[in-house]
């Protein structure tokens, strides 16, 4: 058995093993392309990673660049997701947008793992990756993620109105929760909520529904930010603020060589 870092003893693997799961953590690279510079992520990503968390790369089949035999990786497709969760993605037979965490509910229900730690291919960071991992190795949130709003802190986002509640079932304001997911961690307590909430007729925008899901039942959500200062700037939107506008966000795309993003230790997206 191969071992996982100092904590991930033997004596603990049995443990969890008896719980019914295979592993603490598992990393999944989310891509819809190969490239070199793609290719360099994930091996950077491999390495840092390697003896603390297994990598696997999750791509959409279309995706013909992926050698032959490299070694954990997955291909899907929208409609063999839907049909294999037995219900519709946001945007229906396409996981972009809004349905990004499909990949990962249906890696879920094949490997048990206690937390899913899912990036996508234009993410970075700029330090080593078993920095930012095993900072939240303690901690119990059932969601780490970035960009964490109520609806009453931004009312006017797109995606709000996206949500749909089934009759008799609607979500208190109060638990109306939004977050940007290009990079987060998802606790086996929280895919099986999301998934429940699915499978009950609750659709939306990934990143209002699986906050939101979370919140409404209980579960833990933490800022990347709690453990270290892990992206910089509070706007995931463009401003004229660069010191607003936030390492990790929506747009416009990063350009690494700019002399505004060699901070060490920081996320940063999107990395074309």
């Amino acid at each position: 058995m191969r071992r996982l870092g100092n904590l991930f003893d033997s004596r603990r693997i049995r443990a969890l093993r008896s719980r019914g799961f295979d592993r603490p953590q598992c990393v999944l690279f989310l891509t819809h392309k190969w490239t070199p510079e793609i290719a360099a992520r994930h091996a950077r990503l491999s390495s840092d990673l390697h003896g603390f968390a297994d990598v696997f790369i999750l791509h959409d089949s279309a995706c013909r660049d992926i050698p032959r035999g490299i070694e954990n990786a997955f291909a899907f497709n929208a409609r063999m997701l839907e049909r294999s969760l037995g219900y519709s993605s946001f945007t229906r037979g396409c996981i972009v947008p809004g349905s990004g965490h499909f990949p990962l509910l249906w890696f879920a229900r094949r490997h048990a793992c206690q937390h899913y730690w899912q990036i996508e291919y234009d993410v970075e960071f700029t330090g080593d990756w078993r920095t930012l991992l095993g900072a939240f190795e303690h901690s119990p949130a059932d969601l780490v993620t970035a960009h964490i709003r109520r609806l009453s802190d931004t009312a006017d986002w797109v995606y709000w109105p996206t949500f749909h509640q089934p009759a008799g079932k609607a979500v208190p304001e109060e638990n109306l929760t939004r977050a940007f997911l290009p990079i987060f961690r998802l606790s086996a307590a929280g895919v099986s909520a999301v998934h429940e909430f699915h499978a009950t007729g609750y659709r939306g925008h990934a990143e209002m529904l699986v906050p939101t899901c979370l919140s409404l039942r209980g579960l833990r959500i933490e800022d990347l930010n709690v453990a270290n200062r892990f992206y910089a700037g509070s706007e995931q939107d463009p401003v004229f603020d660069l010191e607003q506008l936030s390492t990790l966000r929506w747009r416009p795309a990063v350009e690494m060589a700019s002399e505004f993003y060699r901070s060490e230790n920081l996320i940063y997206h999107p990395v074309k």
